[in-house]
């Protein structure tokens, strides 16, 4: 299971929601989201359920291939 890394930022810019309060609602490190959304590092497993959980009205085909 990989993030759509595109699909996830056109998501938080729909929403408008910041990396900083995506993080907050995720639970997970601010700094992880940015460097996600920069390609500058991989979510695991646990930060995979984080994204999946704190957005899960949306469709799970889309944000992961």
């Amino acid at each position: 299971m990989e993030l759509n890394v595109e699909y996830f930022r056109e998501v938080l810019i729909k929403k408008d929601i910041t990396n900083r309060e995506f993080a907050r609602r995720a639970g997970i490190c601010h700094s992880s989201v940015t460097k996600i959304l920069n390609k500058n590092m991989k979510a695991g497993i646990k930060t995979c359920k984080a994204i999946r959980v704190a957005l899960k009205d949306e469709p799970v085909s889309k944000l992961f291939m």
